[in-house]
């Protein structure tokens, strides 16, 4: 798949409901689009019945049938290889754009000349020594394009098909027909890169295929970034507070530049690890409270931490992407516990590994759990333990594996906890077995997946599916499918919603920050 394809299929928003992809052949972008919206109405047309043996589309009949296609009903329209055929750029843009809705997207791809940008040189030329395609100058044709009310955000160049390379590039522009809403910009501070990142990348993956809004993460929290953009949102990731004074002054430093911020919370407090959770007790609350707002993973968290702060949103976790499903060979069955801190949930599944061990076709992965791999000691042939995994590293290993096994102790903090773990596996085409312990809320036990209520449950459910391939592929194929269904793209309008009501409302946060936080007001 190529460079292009997959930055087009990138930007087109996760929000979609109605695409029309207009191109000179057909293209793979819809497939591709699919795993990240599999819900989407997306529609193709090909110009090619519209461009003579010279190479030259006539604007009059194309315009003709994308009148009767009812351009209104699209909210994203993407013209890929189209503009290169034309003599009449200019006429065949003015009249798209009145066939279509306001704030529409539109993902412009139009055929230019590398290092040819300068504003002086002709809008259009032609090109007689490859098939005479027409190539733009894009400075010109952006100062086109906005004078028509188009909004344009985000702008691409990438290397054309070999039979143009070697005097071509492509220019892709994201853009919008006259938005109503004003550019936000959400910058996130990272403070746990390499154990967060299914909660802090999906969402800015997500985030950035919508036009009028970008995000970004930031790895360096001790730096303040600079944006040109009047609306910025800083989200600031677990942050403690060990010093008051030194946190103090940075968040006052952040207030001067004029952001909005907001704490970001996908777990209890109480489960941050030994040594870390006394820095969180040295001032609990105040790395929430000295915030505008807070922004947490499930309803549960959402009502621990509305005692503490007036202002919390609910942001569940979920992934951007659904890979394939993967159909696995079933010679040796491998069985994963995957899971940071949970060793007080080990005496839940022994029993249940300790006779899957009998079976002589089994290998078991442990990851980051020391105490689960002492305890099975005598089978250690059977195996392997990982320290550490990078997040990449532990998908790829759900997508080896054939079963999941998360037990949770169901303490109250746990309570607070997201069924990611679930959707991960589900996405892997991995069978799931957890404990009642949140999971039973999303599992549809027997459908795509199961839940286990006892040490013996967990034994019994185990070998059940170990002896029967036919269960396995009916209940990952059904978890995979329902996994379609709980992608970014069916949440992030509501997150994006959320990020313009704080700016609305920022007068009054603001004052009640003021309120709870008099050192704060620069």
């Amino acid at each position: 798949m190529s460079k292009r394809k997959k930055y087009i299929a990138s930007k087109i928003p996760v929000t979609a409901e109605k695409v029309l992809e207009i191109s000179h052949e057909e293209e793979d972008i819809a497939s591709l689009y699919r795993m990240l919206n599999p819900t989407v109405v997306y529609d193709s047309l090909s110009i090619a019945a519209y461009v003579n043996d010279q190479d030259i589309l006539s604007k009059d009949e194309l315009l003709a049938v994308l009148s009767a296609l009812d351009l209104s009903s699209y909210d994203t329209i993407i013209l890929s290889h189209l503009f290169e055929f034309t003599v009449e750029i200019q006429k065949l843009i003015r009249g798209l754009l009145t066939l279509i809705k306001a704030e529409t997207t539109l993902l412009f791809e139009f055929l230019i000349e590398p290092k040819a940008g300068a504003s002086k040189k002709p809008l259009m030329r032609l090109s007689t020594d490859v098939r005479f395609r027409h190539f733009v100058n894009i400075d010109g044709m952006k100062k086109f394009l906005e004078k028509q009310g188009v909004h344009l955000y985000r702008q691409k160049t990438i290397q054309a098909n070999s039979a143009l390379s070697q005097k071509f590039e492509n220019c892709i522009l994201v853009a919008q027909k006259q938005p109503s809403r004003p550019l936000i910009h959400a910058h996130q501070m990272v403070y746990a890169k390499s154990m967060m990142t299914a909660r802090y990348k999906p969402w800015v993956d997500a985030i950035n295929s919508i036009p009028n809004i970008s995000a970004q993460n930031h790895i360096k929290p001790t730096v303040i970034p600079r944006t040109s953009v009047e609306n910025k949102l800083m989200i600031i990731q677990r942050q403690l507070a060990p010093d008051r004074e030194r946190y103090t002054r940075m968040m006052q430093r952040i207030y001067a530049n004029n952001w909005m911020t907001i704490a970001e919370w996908d777990d209890h407090p109480g489960l941050l690890p030994e040594g870390i959770v006394e820095m969180w007790h040295a001032n609990p609350w105040h790395p929430m409270t000295s915030q505008h707002a807070v922004q947490v993973s499930t309803q549960r968290l959402k009502d621990v931490i509305s005692e503490h702060h007036p202002y919390v949103y609910l942001m569940p976790n979920a992934l951007h992407q659904r890979q394939h499903y993967a159909e696995k060979p079933l010679d040796k069955l491998h069985i994963v516990v995957a899971a940071l801190h949970r060793d007080n949930a080990n005496s839940l599944i022994i029993p249940a590994l300790e006779a899957a061990m009998a079976h002589e076709h089994v290998h078991l992965h442990v990851v980051n759990n020391a105490g689960l791999h002492k305890a099975l000691k005598r089978y250690e042939e059977k195996i392997t333990l990982y320290n550490y995994l990078s997040y990449q590293e532990y998908k790829d290993l759900l997508r080896r594996c054939h079963i999941c096994l998360s037990p949770l102790e169901g303490t109250p903090t746990e309570q607070c906890k997201t069924d990611l773990k679930f959707q991960e596996c589900s996405n892997a085409s991995t069978v799931f077995i957890g404990s009642p312990c949140i999971y039973q809320e999303t599992v549809n036990h027997g459908t795509d997946g199961f839940i286990a209520r006892s040490q013996e449950e967990w034994t019994q459910l185990l070998m059940a599916l170990l002896n029967s391939p036919e269960q396995l592929h009916a209940v990952s194929k059904s978890a995979w499918d329902a996994i379609g269904h709980r992608l970014q793209s069916a949440l992030i309008k509501d997150r994006v919603a959320v990020y313009y009501e704080l700016f609305e409302r920022r007068e009054e946060m603001t004052r009640k920050l003021h309120e709870r936080h008099p050192e704060l007001k620069i």
